[in-house]
């Protein structure tokens, strides 16, 4: 009863195509733990190097102020300074992660019959359009908590 048809073949792609850029997502989670090296200065001093520990025990200083050091080869702008997470613990940034690959395995489970139950071109295009919504208020937020909702939906889907 029926065959390979063209819209196996479209979903499959698509579905290749969807997996691959999300390990390139997942990919970038090294580099938000990461430290970067940061320039301080304390009032009208010249900037010198600092680290992050530094950073974060000056941060609430009125006369302080930092940058990230642009002639840092390993210089990257990212979820870390956006957030403001370099004072928090790496427990934080991880959660993004664990949360991720948590839903991942478990509604990879549940969601298994739903191709059965509501046909492979609905759940294709539901789940997809979940995943695209999520992808894109994840790469437009700075809160973390909305991040980790959206990629809790993106290990959903």
């Amino acid at each position: 009863m029926g065959g390979f048809g063209n819209y196996q073949f479209m979903t499959g792609v698509a579905l290749a195509i969807s997996r691959s850029s999300f390990s390139l997502l997942v990919y970038g989670f090294g580099y938000l733990t990461m430290e970067q090296n940061y320039e301080c200065a304390w009032g009208n001093s010249p900037l010198q190097t600092c680290t992050a520990t530094e950073v974060c025990r000056y941060k609430s200083d009125s006369d302080f102020y930092y940058r990230e050091d642009p002639n840092d080869p390993y210089n990257i702008q990212n979820w870390q300074q956006e957030m403001d997470l370099m004072c928090r613990s790496r427990t934080t940034i991880n959660t993004i992660n664990t949360v991720f690959f948590l839903m991942c395995g478990l509604f990879g489970l549940l969601f298994a019959k739903m191709p059965d139950r509501f046909g492979c071109q609905r759940t294709t295009v539901y789940l997809g359009t979940v995943s695209l919504i999520a992808v894109l208020v994840c790469i437009f937020c700075t809160n973390y908590w909305v991040r980790l909702v959206c990629f809790a939906f993106i290990g959903i889907t």
